[in-house]
């Protein structure tokens, strides 16, 4: 039979029983992506194929799927037969048109590209084509093999997770109708399953606590679908190895955080932190006593306006340049800039602080900043917004008459330029910056 040399090689050392290993017999699905080089798709596959001689026993199979396009790429099977398969030599041989579908797949690699970066699959839609083509009775393993857990669809960019964003826990409570990232009604189809991932690295992430929150992002996926994470790696050879070892259950399952809404969080880049400023955060820097003049108000730069606060309370806040759509957690990323979260006070997803970061020119004065106690104390609730132009920072208190509203007051508000009710504050920025 006609394989690559590398398939090849690692089915000759298998079959001459060099490297076989005793593993946990289990089937397995494995994901791959088509994005990369023919080089390391060829890695890949071969690292794949060796697992699988080893762990899939007679009586089982195993299959590889495609995590972008849901296409079978290639499927592994062993009659029952143990006295034939005790020879790693015919499982090979019996197995020709797996190896042939393998190569296949690793010679037509899609080269990295803008919106098709390496390892890009579809983890929603992957998700699903398990519960639809691979239901599994007992127990199996779930293997995403050099995959990055960045879901990015360049025709629905509300929902991209490039550039250090992830969608909350209200997602996952959602139906997919509402949502990509939907799992009510799904049921539990992943219930037998420990799933393994194993990246490339983790270029994808822009902070230590973007590397986190995905972790979270991609255990919430599986145990939302009743599956276990046993493994996320920064590279896929410990995916391999944890599924040999027969571990079921090493990653979370976190509490889900849930406050009604849903919204794709957008983290920061640990550089933009300290943008401007020695200080570092805006949360940190010392407020300035300096007035800045008009022509700098008309045409800021490097603007950020934040909010914080130390209370059992969440606050959101939603900014609007004249003739834009509001910045704010239902629409985190506009035209002149982006809602971030800062977790300095709040490990939580919805209770942590917020910062829309724009990098200007803007007129501050025509700029409407609205800040709305969204939970929490019935009254006398209070924060602070800050505002900073190239890094020289701004602070003001703000105090909440309340009670809460959760957000109903928004489109009024915001239309308006007035607050809806005592749960919203508008505020000029020439009254926190000063200036005239």
């Amino acid at each position: 039979m006609k394989l690559s040399t590398q398939i090849a090689s690692a089915a000759a050392i298998v079959a001459a029983g060099l490297t076989a290993e005793t593993t946990e017999a289990r089937e397995a699905v494995v994901i791959l992506s088509p994005v990369g080089s023919v080089e390391g798709k060829m890695t890949e596959i071969e690292a794949v194929a060796l697992h699988l001689i080893e762990s899939v026993e007679p009586g089982e199979q195993a299959w590889v799927v495609n995590g972008l396009t849901q296409e079978q790429i290639a499927h592994y099977a062993l009659n029952n037969d143990p006295e034939r398969y005790g020879n790693q030599r015919n499982r090979v041989r019996d197995n020709a048109p797996f190896f042939r579908d393998l190569k296949t797949f690793a010679e037509t690699a899609i080269p990295p590209k803008e919106d098709v970066f390496l390892g890009k699959i579809d983890l929603p839609s992957t998700l699903r084509t398990i519960n639809a083509n691979y239901p599994a009775s007992e127990a199996r393993d779930l293997i995403l093999y050099g995959v990055s857990p960045v879901t990015h669809d360049p025709r629905h960019l509300d929902w991209s997770m490039l550039d250090g964003v992830i969608p909350d826990d209200d997602h996952f409570a959602a139906s997919r109708a509402d949502t990509p990232y939907g799992a009510s009604g799904e049921g539990n189809y992943l219930h037998n399953y420990a799933v393994h991932w194993g990246m490339n690295g983790t270029d994808w992430s822009v902070s230590d606590r973007h590397v986190h929150f995905m972790l979270r992002y991609v255990s919430q996926s599986i145990t939302s679908r009743s599956g276990s994470l046993a493994t996320f790696a920064p590279d896929p050879a410990t995916a391999l190895r944890n599924a040999k070892e027969g571990i079921a259950e090493r990653v979370g399952p976190f509490t889900p955080e849930r406050d009604g809404h849903r919204t794709m969080v957008h983290f920061r880049p640990t550089a933009g932190l300290d943008a401007g400023d020695a200080g570092g955060s805006i949360y940190e820097r010392t407020l300035s006593q300096r007035a800045p003049d008009v022509d700098e108000l008309r045409a800021a730069q490097n603007i950020e306006i934040a909010i914080r606060w130390d209370c059992a309370c969440d606050f959101d806040l939603a900014v609007q340049v004249w003739g834009d759509d509001p910045i704010s957690f239902r629409a985190p990323r506009g035209v002149s800039g982006t809602l971030f979260k800062d977790f300095t006070s709040s490990a939580s997803l919805n209770t942590a602080w917020e910062t829309v970061a724009m990098p200007g020119p803007v007129d501050l004065q025509a700029l409407t900043i609205a800040v709305n106690q969204f939970s929490g104390a019935s009254g006398g609730a209070e924060a602070e917004l800050r505002i900073a132009i190239d890094g020289e920072t701004w602070g003001r208190k703000l105090a909440f008459a309340g009670p809460a509203d959760r957000g109903a007051g928004f489109e009024r508000t915001l239309s308006r330029r007035a607050p809806a009710n005592p749960a919203w504050l508008v505020v000029r920025p020439v009254d926190v910056v000063g200036g005239n």
